[in-house]
This record gives C-alpha cells, sequence and structure tokens, in this order.
C-alpha cells in the first residue's frame, strides 16, 4: 500500500479508482444475492 503514495494522483485518477470501486462493490452484491438464492 505504501508504494501508492509514491505517486501524486490527480482527480481523474480518484474519481476512477472511485468508479471501479463501486462497480466492484455492485458486482460482490449481485454475486452475493444470487449465491443467496441458490444455497438460502
Amino acid at each position: 500500500m505504501a508504494g501508492l503514495y509514491k505517486y501524486d494522483l490527480n482527480p481523474e485518477d480518484f474519481k476512477y479508482v472511485r468508479r471501479v470501486k463501486f462497480t466492484l462493490w455492485i458486482m460482490a452484491i449481485c454475486i452475493g444475492v444470487s449465491l443467496y438464492d441458490v444455497y438460502g
């Protein structure tokens, strides 16, 4: 994690990272719901 601080991130990078995290959260929620439906 410490290696990330070597680079200066501009606001566009933060927006991109936030969008990727949001997409991963949505995918995780969808997978969790489908697994809950299968095994619930």
